[in-house]
């Protein structure tokens, strides 16, 4: 092993000499009974019947067993996968590598290495270097970040390194060379794909440290003009927790023209001293962006101080968006001094009121979060939760909100005097919640329950209601709350809490009658009010979910559904039918975790909880978000209507959704 250390910097080192090339896909066909077969055995992870398919002479099927690999994700596999890094196709070598990261396994690193210092392609030696990162060790890392041979046109070797780089901090590892290197990435010369992985690095990275980098940050961030990698750049700023990086942001902010570098300069001086940003922030509540507007009230939710409590309840007042309004009414509220019981009162009523003359499910649901922040409002927000004309989407609301004030570290100072009455009161609640049988109020109640800093097991005389609930379940479309509520179950008894956790089987077989009709071309159009949606189908990568997309689109199942989760500057997700996240169908299908990447705005990816837990919920990105990749299945690309994406609110319709 001695040996592999210093190879691994010399062959890196010398890469640079190598041509350039990057092999082209191998498009196999869909209507392949063997390719075919293959995508039944990774649906159905047999990972010992596709082996021998990476021994067949078209090395399309060797390239399709290395993809299969990749998703199942096998470590069995990876003889196998080490010995397809000699194949003579560079598409299956690189698919090899990929499949390699993708098992994360220590015992391919040595393949991995050897592999690289023979490799004729920079294609392939760039997906050698993030599976690297992706299973190596923190001497790796070291021995990567020491590289600075390569030149800007490198691109397919820096992409490499930076995306290393990156996987190994995906996986809480992260040295002072590795941040060292991802900074100078972004002062060089390098193309956005690379600055944009350094810059994602900086942001996301949580024990890294960059307040001797504040100058050199602000350098870039002055000088970028590229979204996707300034709002990156933007956070990392606030990480430096500089004065000069402070005043670059607000300074920056009234300027910037693209929404998503403003809502991230809101969230990286969440931190800063509250007087310094006051104005920025109550500018930015203002907004005529209704998501930067959020991301501001939020800030002030959490960190304005009691004397900014009349003046948030004034523009709670001002502003007309339902979800900045909501969020400053909770703010005004939660900044109101306890001992102003009587204006924390009037608060209450007013938010009541609202919620009473609401008809948006969506909106309720944020005004009961809101009135989580009195703890007298828990009876108010009890009732609403178990209001027969209570929408799913108020109830999880509801549920949440009581989960989020229990849970509160000044719960007892909130409850005052009457805190033992209340935990009484919000334990029999949650008991309740558990005994209707509803996923959502079963699901937030049993993270509540067993959280260990509560210590509500004292609360209960035993837990049969837990063992009754978890009868009444439907598998597999409740399996999320039943491993919930079995993890809680089994905290109560004193037992591990993954002890009789459920695995999904397989249940739900790829339907090929309905990829016939489709070509590598599909498309498919999202109609909402804000405007059409137009995106690539990738039949190829992900067949599997795009037959289940279109079975469920060609029955009209996603017509009315809501855009219930618009996470700013992140996602815009739908396909719920429930319309609050917690609704699925009495099925799932696979991961199918193929070589995309997140790497732009507009990719469509399928939600899940975990994997293999996909169903109807699918997601579309604001923005790049690689912490996604290889974890969520990629199965279209917007290619039309990124404007409407942006514009989504919560609870908007999707009229239709068209196969064409």
């Amino acid at each position: 092993m001695r040996y592999y250390i210093p190879l691994i910097f010399i062959v890196i080192i010398c890469a640079s000499c190598l041509p350039e090339e990057k092999g082209n896909i191998i498009n196999f066909s869909l209507n392949d009974e063997a390719v075919q077969e293959i995508f039944r055995l990774q649906d159905e992870r047999k990972a010992a019947e596709l082996l021998p398919y990476a021994d067949e002479v078209d090395a399309t099927y060797r390239y399709a067993t290395a993809q299969a690999l990749a998703s199942v994700q096998d470590t069995t596999a990876v003889p196998t996968l080490s010995r397809m890094l000699r194949d003579t196709s560079a598409e299956v070598r690189y698919m090899a590598a990929y499949a390699l990261g993708q098992t994360a396994s220590e015992i391919s690193v040595d393949s991995l290495i050897i592999a690289f210092g023979k490799e004729p392609s920079r294609w392939v030696q760039s997906a050698i270097l993030e599976a690297v990162g992706k299973s190596g060790k923190e001497k790796h890392l070291r021995q990567i970040s020491g590289v600075r041979t390569y030149t800007p046109k490198d691109t397919l070797l820096l992409e490499g390194q930076a995306r290393a780089i990156y996987r190994f901090m995906n996986r809480g590892i992260t040295t002072p060379e590795g941040t060292t290197r991802m900074i100078e990435l972004l002062q060089q010369a390098t193309p956005n794909s690379v600055r944009q992985v350094a810059g994602d690095y900086l942001r996301r990275g949580k024990d890294i440290k960059l307040d001797k980098y504040e100058g050199e940050l602000i350098d870039v961030f002055e000088k970028e003009n590229a979204p996707n990698v300034r709002m990156f750049v933007a956070s990392a700023l606030g990480k430096t927790e500089g004065t000069a990086a402070r005043d670059t942001l607000i300074s920056a902010f009234t300027g910037e023209r693209d929404y998503r570098v403003k809502i991230n300069i809101i969230r990286a001086l969440r931190d800063a001293n509250y007087p310094a940003v006051r104005t920025m922030m109550l500018e930015a509540v203002e907004d005529t962006n209704p998501k930067v507007a959020y991301t501001a009230a939020q800030y002030l939710r959490s960190k304005a101080p009691g004397t900014e409590a009349k003046l948030l309840g004034e523009l709670a007042n001002n502003v007309s968006h339902w979800r900045v309004k909501s969020e400053l009414r909770a703010a005004a509220l939660g900044r109101t001094d306890l001992s102003y019981a009587n204006t924390r009162n009037q608060l209450s009523d007013t938010i009541k009121i609202a919620y009473e003359d609401s008809r948006n499910p969506y909106e309720k649901g944020a005004l009961l979060e809101a009135l989580a922040e009195h703890a007298p409002n828990h009876t108010y927000i009890t009732e609403a939760i178990f209001d027969s004309a209570a929408t799913a989407v108020t109830k999880s609301y509801g549920i949440q909100a009581l989960a989020n004030l229990r849970s509160r570290d000044d719960f007892n100072k909130l409850a005052g005097w009457k805190s033992d009455e209340v935990k009484k009161t919000l334990a029999s609640t949650f008991q309740r919640a558990i005994e209707t049988g509803d996923v959502a109020l079963i699901a937030t109640t049993a993270g509540v329950l067993r959280n260990p800093k509560l210590n509500m097991r004292r609360e209960y005389a035993g837990a049969g209601f837990m063992t009754e609930a978890l009868k009444k379940m439907q598998l597999p479309r409740d399996i999320e709350a039943y491993n919930e509520l079995r993890r809680t179950l089994n905290y109560f008894r004193g037992e591990d809490t993954e002890r009789g956790i459920l695995p999904l089987k397989h249940n739900h077989p790829i339907d090929w009658s309905i990829l016939e009709d489709l070509s590598e071309n599909s498309t498919a159009t999202i109609q909402t009010k804000r405007g059409a949606i137009e995106l690539d189908l990738l039949v190829n990568d992900a067949p599997g979910s795009v037959a289940n997309f279109v079975k469920l689109a060609q029955d009209g199942f996603f017509d009315g559904k809501n855009f219930h989760r618009i996470v700013p500057n992140f996602v815009a997700q739908g396909g719920c039918p429930r319309g609050d996240g917690w609704g699925s169908l009495p099925y799932s299908i696979r991961s199918e975790l193929g070589p995309n990447y997140y790497d732009d705005e507009g990719y469509v990816g399928m939600a899940s909880a975990g994997k293999d837990t996909e169903c109807t919920q699918w997601f579309i990105t604001h923005s790049p978000t690689a912490h996604l990749d290889g974890r969520y299945t990629i199965f279209g690309k917007v290619t039309n209507g990124m404007d409407v994406v942006h514009q989504l609110e919560i609870g908007d319709l999707i009229e239709s959704v068209k196969i064409n």
